[in-house]
């Protein structure tokens, strides 16, 4: 019988109740979307290392910093993380290969909940987002400030 090594750390982990276990499990759902471009690198005490596939989402992200750091912490209930650090992954685990139609079905997807909850976003996040160019980033961490203000 084979068995993969990271079911068996997870069940090993499972046995201790830590933030970090927890943030291991469910990194996929507290970043949303944003996990095909983020991956968890490293917890180094109250530092995340968050490796990142492209040099242009590792500055948008650089510029969000914050706003990460107290969405992780709001989904983990308490303020475990106090800083992130970005490095340049080698591998990309989840290659982002959309074809037309299925980026224009994303944005019909993003468009609705953001315009209706854009009041809860605050002046900070608005300035931040204001200065993304890149669309596809800038709807990703609007629906995760949303997200992670409701």
């Amino acid at each position: 019988m084979v068995t993969r090594l990271t079911d068996v750390l997870m069940d090993c982990l499972a046995q201790q109740d830590s933030w970090h276990v927890y943030l291991l499990r469910h990194w996929n759902d507290i970043m949303g979307e944003l996990h095909t471009q983020v991956c968890l690198e490293r917890i180094s005490g109250e530092t995340l290392i968050l490796g990142v596939h492209d040099v242009h989402w590792m500055q948008e992200l650089f510029c969000l910093a914050q706003e990460l750091i107290t969405h992780i912490n709001n989904r983990l209930g308490h303020n475990y993380v106090k800083n992130v650090r970005f490095v340049l992954s080698s591998s990309r685990h989840n290659p982002q290969k959309i074809n037309k139609r299925a980026a224009q079905q994303r944005s019909v997807t993003i468009a609705t909940p953001t315009t209706v909850n854009e009041k809860k976003l605050t002046e900070r996040q608005h300035k931040a987002l204001g200065e993304i160019t890149d669309p596809q980033l800038k709807d990703l961490l609007r629906q995760l400030m949303v997200r992670g203000s409701s």
